[in-house]
């Protein structure tokens, strides 16, 4: 059996206004890439969702209104 720290692998996190895929927006999206069990790439970007960030998505996420104004949308 190989071990986790032998192949290359992106983990992927994305955080969103809320839980609804229907009526919520992505807000930041982070990659980083592992080669060998260590990090040897990294990418994050804030997301500009076209939607208010309710106040307790700002206090779980530290993702503002103010943070992602003026950045590009997911599309």
């Amino acid at each position: 059996m190989e071990s986790i720290y032998s192949p290359t692998y992106i983990v992927c996190d994305v955080e969103t206004t809320g839980m609804s895929p229907y009526n919520n927006r992505i807000t930041e999206i982070a990659m980083i890439r592992i080669q060998h069990g260590e990090i040897t790439g990294e990418y994050r970007s804030l997301v500009n969702p076209g939607q208010h960030i309710p106040y307790f998505i700002t206090k779980l996420t530290g993702i503002s209104n103010a943070d992602v104004f003026g950045k590009p949308s997911f599309e």
